[in-house]
């Protein structure tokens, strides 16, 4: 369905424009199709969640890595001096 507009006429109480019952049936059907849209792409946002996830404790892995080969660099540069 494509989004359904809410006619508010040209001036105001012109009386041109949706009644009040029209608007919000436009309105349920617009918050229906969001929720129902949303609701079928939920298993595709959990793994995508998982995927970031699991990006995130590599990307984690390997900055505790690289804070340790910085700090042995620093105490080798410090024995050295």
């Amino acid at each position: 369905m494509a989004k359904q507009t809410i006619n508010v006429g040209t001036r105001a109480n012109d009386g041109s424009g949706d009644t009040i019952r029209v608007a919000f049936g436009k309105t349920n059907n617009n918050f229906t199709e969001l929720y129902s849209t949303a609701a079928s792409h939920t298993p595709a946002i959990a793994a995508l969640t998982i995927s970031m996830q699991a990006a995130f404790d590599k990307a984690n892995a390997a900055y505790v890595l690289a804070q340790s080969a910085f700090q042995m660099a620093n105490t080798a540069n410090n024995r050295i001096v």
